[in-house]
């Protein structure tokens, strides 16, 4: 468990749920879990965002494939190496 962290980043929070029984606890998990299924749901609809990510696939692909292409032609000059030595 992480608490230090917890209690570092939100400190009102974690001096918050401290105080609560196991019950309001539990009934606490419920209500983050749903708020970040929420969260996630809201990320995936959104369209300005689906937008950006593919406009920066598209941007980022140039560079990819040329980490792809040294990558495969590196492994094959080490396989050469092998070979050879």
């Amino acid at each position: 468990m992480n608490s230090s962290k917890c209690q570092k980043e939100y400190p009102d929070f974690a001096s918050e749920v401290e105080s609560l029984k196991p019950d309001e606890l539990k009934a606490r998990v419920v209500q983050l879990q749903q708020a970040l299924q929420e969260s996630e749901l809201a990320l995936e609809a959104d369209e300005a965002l689906q937008h950006a990510r593919d406009e920066a696939r598209e941007f980022a692909a140039p560079y990819l494939d040329v980490r792809k292409a040294v990558k495969l032609k590196t492994a094959y000059i080490l396989g050469l190496l092998n070979e050879k030595t």
